[in-house]
């Protein structure tokens, strides 16, 4: 097998599995599948280019992070030091790239499996974050827990996992078109003005918010 046969094997695998995963779901998308979708007679070939399902998973990511991790790069390079900076920074760094990423080509796909990956009982975000896999979106991981320092470690972490997932959330909803009542920095503007007021909720829920939540009930 060439080089160039082995880059469109890999390339024809990685884009069907994409497709299969976003529209099926993770769970509900075989091996066999996937190879059927690629074109690929030799039933060992994922194996051969990507150890196993994980590795066929962390490659679609991967490839599709680097425009991601680019554009999180260009808006960062010019932050003031971890704690400083505005939180609205920070979510938007974590939005727009994501938000920019679906109108490429098969981006809605990607953020619908990104999705379905956060939501997965078994991912560990935080774990996958702050492994430095993506240095950048690690980097704003931190500068997040700078700014909910003043919490307990639990309060802290689970603050931060919902507002990361919040934000892909706001991504997938833009990639699946339904935002046709605003033009995108108009939702951008929203989207993290909605991630910014998580950081910033007071630890303790206020006395009044808990006698409204009486009364709801």
């Amino acid at each position: 097998m060439t080089s160039e046969s082995k880059k469109g094997a890999r390339e024809a695998l990685m884009e069907a599995a994409e497709r299969l995963y976003a529209r099926r779901g993770i769970d509900h998308v075989s091996t066999r599948d996937i190879l059927e979708a690629a074109g690929q007679k030799n039933q060992s070939a994922l194996q051969y280019h990507f150890g196993d399902r994980g590795g066929l998973l962390w490659a679609i990511y991967d490839r599709r992070m680097v425009f991601v991790e680019a554009r999180r790069s260009a808006m960062m390079k010019s932050a003031p030091p971890p704690g400083e900076e505005p939180p609205s920074l920070l979510i938007d760094a974590v939005i727009r790239p994501l938000v920019e990423a679906s109108n490429e080509e098969g981006g809605d796909l990607f953020l619908k499996l990104a999705m379905q990956s956060a939501y997965r009982p078994d991912t560990d975000m935080l774990g996958i974050i702050d492994s430095g896999r993506f240095p950048i979106v690690q980097d704003i991981s931190k500068r997040i827990d700078k700014h909910l320092e003043h919490l307990p470690k639990q309060e802290r972490l689970l603050r931060k996992r919902l507002t990361i997932e919040a934000c892909i959330g706001a991504a997938w909803i833009w990639g699946q078109s339904a935002h046709k009542d605003a033009d995108m920095e108009t939702y951008l503007r929203t989207a993290v003005a909605m991630g910014v007021a998580c950081i910033l909720l007071e630890s303790q829920i206020p006395s009044e918010a808990n006698d409204e939540l009486k009364l709801a009930t």
